[in-house]
């Protein structure tokens, strides 16, 4: 019998003509307009509140509302205006989720106005890729908070202890001793001074912890222009802010 070939099953389907502009647009947020005005007010606040501060003959006033005053929290034992701000805002990021990065803090306007100036002058600054960078602001949050208090409550106590148990010049704390030391840590040798326990919620010298013009002004266009031109938008956000990286864990657990 002679072979024939079976039909073929595949069904041609009509092709559905379109045009651009049928296509659906996509409205544009208006929720980056908010955010920007939140944050400019967030600038003229602190502009304001220096010029006040500064015309009132520079007596005493609020001490800087800044989560780098926590410093002196964790490692004098001062609490100040800015450690109990920043207790609030990490306890709230725990619950509402990582909202002070996006709607409160100055550089994060500062990153956004130098992007957007960006691209009025043609650049696209391209995303800079790096999972190993994404545990620098981890470590440096770990740094300024929580080392400090290793240091005081375990690392000062351990090593005291072996060096009364095996003596001073034994091989282990001397260890202990020339490897912090290399790091330009030293070691006490006789107790540490107690935590102060004291507040600090006003001050005179309200510019006592802030650099200066000289470091001030490089340091803005670097965290500005500079981490937006080689390290994408918010550079500085995601590969160099301290508080970013203890607010990123808390975010998890909202």
């Amino acid at each position: 019998m002679p072979c024939t070939p079976k039909k073929s099953s595949t069904v041609s389907l009509p092709v559905v003509q379109s045009s651009a502009g049928d296509a659906p647009r996509i409205r544009h947020s208006r929720m980056g307009w908010k955010r920007a005005a939140v944050l400019g007010t967030v600038q003229l606040l602190i502009i304001a509140r220096i010029l006040h501060w500064y015309f009132t003959g520079k007596g005493e006033t609020v001490a800087p509302v800044e989560p780098s005053e926590a410093i002196r929290t964790v490692s004098d034992g001062v609490i100040t205006a800015g450690a109990i701000f920043f207790a609030i805002a990490l306890a709230s990021t725990a619950i509402l989720g990582r909202w002070f990065c996006g709607w409160g803090c100055h550089i994060v306007m500062l990153q956004d106005a130098c992007l957007w100036l960006c691209r009025k002058f043609g650049l696209r600054p391209r995303p800079f890729r790096s999972r190993l960078l994404l545990y620098i602001p981890l470590l440096l949050g770990l740094y300024m908070f929580i080392w400090p208090l290793a240091y005081r409550f375990a690392i000062v106590p351990a090593t005291q202890a072996l060096s009364s148990s095996l003596g001073r010049d034994h091989a282990i704390p001397s260890a202990i001793r020339s490897s912090f030391g290399f790091f330009n840590v030293r070691i006490h040798e006789g107790p540490i001074p107690p935590l102060q326990r004291d507040w600090e919620l006003t001050k005179t010298d309200f510019w006592a912890t802030f650099p200066g013009w000289a470091v001030g002004i490089p340091f803005l266009l670097v965290c500005g222009f500079g981490t937006v031109y080689f390290l994408g938008a918010k550079g500085y956000c995601t590969y160099g802010c301290p508080y970013g990286g203890l607010f990123a864990p808390l975010d998890a657990l909202a």
